[in-house]
């Protein structure tokens, strides 16, 4: 169960479920109606800030990458701060065939705070008749993307609405699923068990 508070809406999300949340108590500078809050309530005792603190830590600013509408995370507590973000240039658009058709795709650049840096392409496509999502309404488009790497050792990612078997790369590339593991997204040996190209 998690909810979403974005003034003014508040929602909780329980398996498929979707029902009305009350507005949270949350810290001054912590929110406001310009923020979107995403909360996860835990009863008290069921995870400690060091554990959520360590779970956090194995993200990196890549998991952003396929996040449109997200361009930070931030865990705060007590006095350690944990920050994701990326910066993100575009570099151009282009058309290009995709299985035969023409689209229209946007070319970016995003940088890590650590100074990785990503190309990034997107497009919008037709799905195939056969795609699924998992949770999510299949729409007559949706957005596919690819990230690769342009430094050594930092691993490539894409992003489809699914994929109907595996088609084996050499490049390590992982595909998201609708709750992605941050660990296996970085693991290029786990990014093998997944790996697909559009």
């Amino acid at each position: 169960m998690w909810e979403v508070h974005c003034h003014p809406f508040h929602v909780r999300f329980s398996g498929t479920n979707l029902e009305p949340a009350a507005p949270p108590e949350l810290p001054d500078g912590f929110s406001g109606p310009e923020w979107t809050v995403f909360r996860i309530p835990l009863a008290p005792g069921t995870l400690t800030t060091a554990q959520l603190l360590e779970w956090f830590e194995d993200w990196n600013d890549a998991s952003l990458l396929f996040l449109r509408h997200l361009h930070g995370l931030e865990v705060t507590a007590g006095g350690h701060s944990t920050v994701l973000t990326l910066s993100w240039e575009d570099v151009t658009q282009r058309r290009l065939l995709i299985e035969g058709v023409e689209h229209e795709v946007i070319v970016q650049h995003a940088r890590a705070t650590d100074g990785a840096l990503w190309r990034v392409y997107t497009a919008q496509v037709a799905p195939h008749p056969d795609w699924e999502r998992s949770h999510k309404a299949l729409g007559p488009i949706v957005p596919v993307g690819i990230a690769l790497p342009l430094e050594r050792g930092t691993n490539g990612s894409a992003s489809m609405p699914a994929c109907p078997s595996p088609r084996w790369t050499w490049l390590p590339v992982s595909i998201p699923s609708s709750t992605p593991s941050p660990a296996a997204r970085g693991s290029p040996a786990a990014a093998s068990t997944h790996s697909s190209s559009p």
